[in-house]
């Protein structure tokens, strides 16, 4: 099928999660060609109710009044792990040959314990991390795919899989390390990749989805049930991406940060055995895309 509707997006921020991909497409979308999707992680791709909804869906409630906009793109963290799913569905569309693709890798065992901080600061995650990572098979099989601490972070396997069925110069892949010490040439760069205007200076990014714990944990369950009843009531007042995007906001004004006597610390021997079990996939990645990253492998 092929898709001519000019709202199409042209630019995807595809991953990884945790890697600082919030705050890096609110600072693009600071640009006056940029259109960004109504809500950042549409999830389209990946959600096979959504996606049978079909392409016009996608494009009328994330993309309407995106037409005249030289750059349009959405950021869907999740995608990057998914490409088994997400590529196929994309070229269905005709979308995938169009797109660019910008990548933000961080190290794997750090994104790793900040996934599982976001899960539980949420409520999501009753186990604790060690648990958490042997019952990650049985999880992902029975389809909790949210839980995907160790998958996320095997950048070699999944970005070989979209760079075999793209052409390289589609996607741009940078390290979360060089974008956090220098931003504001990370996001000249990715202007360029994306062919945007040169002269403008882009916001400075703020940090978003910071880890910390709730300040009210009865509110932060209400936002993590399927079954309350504000979230019932709101089904029928409000179309799902704006309660995707309330449910976002007010989760968000719920954290504090942790204090430095309370902030978790990652158990050394189980870091030291994520490091191991990441070994061979960043050799992996280390050959696809000639990096260098002896500083993800070395114990911290």
């Amino acid at each position: 099928m092929t898709n001519i509707d000019s709202r199409s997006p042209n630019f995807m921020v595809i991953g990884a999660p945790k890697a600082g991909t919030t705050s890096l497409f609110s600072a693009l979308c600071s640009h006056p060609d940029v259109y960004a999707s109504y809500f950042k992680e549409t999830h389209f791709f990946t959600d096979s109710s959504r996606y049978a909804d079909g392409i016009h869906s996608y494009l009328d409630t994330y993309f309407d009044g995106a037409a005249n906009y030289p750059s349009k793109g959405e950021a869907t963290p999740s995608y990057l792990r998914s490409g088994e799913v997400v590529i196929p569905r994309l070229k269905n569309y005709g979308l995938f040959d169009n797109l660019k693709f910008i990548v933000v890798l961080r190290d794997p065992v750090e994104r790793c314990w900040s996934h599982y901080l976001h899960r539980r600061r949420s409520l999501n995650e009753p186990l604790d991390f060690e648990a958490a990572l042997l019952a990650e098979p049985r999880r992902v099989a029975s389809g909790e795919d949210f839980a995907t601490y160790f998958e996320c972070g095997l950048y070699g396997k999944h970005l070989a899989n979209w760079l075999s069925h793209g052409r390289r110069d589609q996607f741009f892949i940078l390290r979360y390390e060089d974008m956090s010490r220098s931003y504001g040439k990370t996001l000249q760069e990715i202007g360029n990749f994306l062919e945007l205007d040169s002269s403008f200076q882009f916001d400075t990014p703020v940090q978003k989805n910071q880890a910390g714990e709730p300040r009210s944990r009865i509110l932060m369950r209400i936002l993590s049930s399927d079954r309350s009843v504000l979230k019932n009531t709101l089904k029928h007042m409000l179309p799902g991406y704006l309660r995707r995007e309330l449910k976002s906001r007010v989760r968000q004004s719920n954290v504090k940060a942790y204090s430095a006597e309370n902030k978790p610390i990652m158990s050394p021997d189980v870091a030291s055995e994520l490091r191991r079990r990441y070994a061979d996939d960043l050799e992996k990645l280390e050959n696809l895309i000639g990096w260098d990253c002896a500083s993800w492998k070395t114990e911290k």
